[in-house]
């Protein structure tokens, strides 16, 4: 996974995700960063903040 990870992420076209978008559809209360974020970046917050997917489940 790691491997298909950083494939994915590196140069010279690495993948990122408006995170605006997805945002709006979870509610100002997710905690995400906002705007276009690359994926690295987005696994780092996402690896810093181990509760963030409550909101997703409804927990």
């Amino acid at each position: 996974m790691d491997t298909a990870f950083a494939d994915l992420t590196c140069d010279p076209d690495p993948l990122s995700l408006d995170l605006d978008t997805l945002a709006g559809q979870l509610g100002d209360d997710s905690g995400l960063p906002g705007g276009v974020v690359a994926l690295p970046a987005l696994r780092q917050w996402l690896l810093e903040h181990p509760r963030c997917g409550t909101w997703y489940c409804g927990s």
